[in-house]
């Protein structure tokens, strides 16, 4: 389900009704325990997903380019770390499936066994960026889909174009489309939804401001948070001379690529005193 409630936070009765909509989302059953027949179900949506997104490459790229005004060059290549995204959500769905024997065959434990299952936890409201605004959003959903948790995902406000196909792909890949709801909204309107929404696993990808503000206000749910970081590179004395240009090409590339809109973009550079002169020039 796609809803946009930009323009519903003004109006009480219809953003009621969006927040009953989402809620029937996320009061979906979860499918508990983590099972290789579920697994292997939920898995054929992702692979179908990822034939999309292949087929129709092109299209997106176009449409991420025209959305954050990067190379498309750059766009395509997000397009397929997506597609990597999914087929590796896939292969880590699998092997966490099944339950895990442990045998203790030492002489203070001889004769017992034990046995661990996974269960999910669920439902998940995912809020994400909108820098790579497909890949880090599948990063959250991928693994929803695959283990079955029925979740509410608010996607950047400027890929309503990039959201409308994926939730047409997701429902014709086989995803039931009442356990799942890419929801626009204003700020305002997503604090407003988090308050009066049963969810009780936030993930959400931004600013550490932000980040902090939902840890503090929402200490008693589970929460995941990637809040960027502060990526340093140390370049020694003994680097050789024939190295500095492809060195120097590479660091400005990882501190003002994307506008330096990335999570490990270079935001420290500690050099040597006997090679700081002859970087810096190239």
């Amino acid at each position: 389900m796609l809803l946009n409630g930009l323009n519903l936070t003004d109006d009480e009765k219809l953003f009621q009704k969006s927040l009953e909509s989402l809620r029937n989302v996320l009061l979906q059953p979860a499918r508990s325990p983590v099972t290789s027949q579920r697994v292997m179900r939920n898995c054929s949506v992702l692979e179908k997903l990822a034939e999309k997104l292949k087929a129709n490459e092109d299209k997106i790229a176009r449409i991420l380019m025209e959305q954050s005004r990067r190379p498309i060059s750059a766009c395509r290549l997000e397009v397929r770390r997506s597609v990597q995204t999914l087929e590796k959500t896939r292969d880590a769905a699998h092997r966490l499936c099944e339950p895990r024997a442990y045998d203790f065959s030492d002489a203070l434990q001889g004769g017992h066994t034990a046995m661990s299952q996974r269960h999910t936890y669920a439902p998940l409201f995912a809020i994400t960026p909108f820098n790579f605004p497909l890949n880090l959003t599948l990063h959250k959903i991928a693994p929803a889909l695959a283990l079955g948790i029925p979740f509410v995902c608010k996607p950047p406000l400027q890929s309503l174009e990039l959201f409308t196909m994926l939730n047409e792909w997701l429902v014709e890949a086989g995803a039931p489309s009442e356990s799942f709801a890419f929801y626009f909204a204003s700020n305002e309107g997503v604090a407003k939804a988090l308050e009066r929404l049963p969810a009780p696993l936030i993930s959400f990808t931004g600013s550490r401001q932000v980040g902090l503000q939902l840890k503090q206000k929402y200490w008693d749910r589970k929460l995941i948070l990637e809040l960027g970081s502060t990526s340093s590179a140390l370049v020694c004395g003994d680097l050789p001379k024939w190295e500095l240009e492809r060195l120097s090409q590479e660091l400005a590339r990882s501190a003002f690529g994307n506008s330096g809109q990335s999570c490990i973009s270079l935001q420290h550079l500690l050099l040597e005193n006997e090679i700081c002169e002859d970087l810096v020039s190239h």
